[in-house]
């Protein structure tokens, strides 16, 4: 008599899928090629920089780093494997956990309490709300997947 050998395709792409969530990294941010200032001074990505870690003439707001802490990491991965075990592919599993990363940081943009602007910048720009001014540094933050160390 022979033994029958019973596979569960299900578990073997489950298992395909966790392989594959291991060899890509999600990253958010601002992207290479989001664009320039207005007056095209610099790149938003340097605009990102300076307003993370502040210049001399402009205190550190860190953006990116808090709004990651806001998306909760740990909760993410979570979400991510849940995702996979339900039969979502790593792919749309990764995606989902940027783009809510990506809503963290740009509510972070408006929800923490930053230290406020100078007088001569809120009379130049028209406006008290650090971080904001025409809303593309904002708007530029997006999500990637990249395999490897892409």
């Amino acid at each position: 008599m022979s033994k029958v050998k019973v596979i569960d395709q299900g578990l073997i792409s489950r298992l395909k899928q966790m392989n594959e969530l291991a060899e890509n990294k999600i990253l958010v941010g601002i992207q290479e090629g989001a664009g320039s200032t207005e007056d095209g001074s610099a790149t938003l990505a340097e605009v990102g920089y300076y307003q993370e870690y502040g210049t001399q003439d402009i205190p550190a707001r860190p953006w990116l780093s808090e709004g990651i802490k806001r998306a909760d990491p740990a909760k993410l991965l979570k979400q991510i494997a849940v995702d996979v075990v339900e039969g979502k592919s790593a792919q749309v599993a990764l995606d989902r956990a940027g783009l809510v990363a990506v809503g963290a940081i740009q509510e972070g943009f408006t929800a923490i309490a930053w230290e406020p602007n100078a007088a001569s910048t809120i009379k130049a720009k028209g406006s008290s709300q650090p971080l904001i001014d025409t809303g593309r540094l904002r708007q530029s933050v997006s999500h990637k997947i990249v395999k490897g160390d892409g």
